[in-house]
């Protein structure tokens, strides 16, 4: 039998999943905002936010960084990713990591974006014989027709994004 046993909220467009145990060991401050992008003709580099804290507002010949982006005239210069058990860690790996995703300090946790971000989801559990098999989190409802192509890479779209 399947049944929404709860559901939880979520500010920061990620999840995170472990024994809660051991969250007296999660760091909460140890995290590296820092985005460095190149520009892909000249050996010119630029820091956000040391350089600009707004997409939107930093211009380069009357183009906005977000456009600039898209257009291939910066590319992000990619960062190391970091596994610590921690809100860095689950930056890094949501932001940088492959699928958006990935195991922190060797078990300690999963996390993973959460499809558009910020919301509140339901979770439901597959519950056999009064054992539960499995939880699921639907981030994103299939029935919903929206075009990657025009959502950022936080998965925002591109016309309302200020990352």
């Amino acid at each position: 039998m399947k049944k929404q046993i709860g559901s939880f909220g979520v500010d920061s467009g990620q999840v995170l999943i472990g024994d809660p145990c051991y969250l007296k060991d999660f760091e909460h401050d140890n995290m590296d905002v820092k985005r460095t992008y190149k520009h892909a003709t000249e050996n010119k580099f630029v820091v956000w936010p040391k350089d600009f804290t707004r997409y939107d507002e930093y211009k380069e010949d009357g183009l906005d960084m977000n456009t600039l982006v898209k257009k291939g005239i910066y590319k992000e210069v990619p960062r190391k990713i970091n596994r610590s058990y921690s809100y860095g860690g689950a930056c890094s790996l949501t932001i940088d990591g492959e699928d958006s995703a990935g195991e922190l300090e060797n078990g300690l946790a999963v996390v993973a974006r959460t499809g558009y971000g910020d919301g509140c989801y339901p979770v439901i559990a597959d519950i056999q014989d009064g054992v539960i098999h499995s939880l699921t989190i639907q981030f994103i409802d299939p029935d919903e027709d929206e075009d990657e192509d025009e959502l950022c890479r936080c998965g925002i779209r591109w016309e309302d994004c200020i990352c």
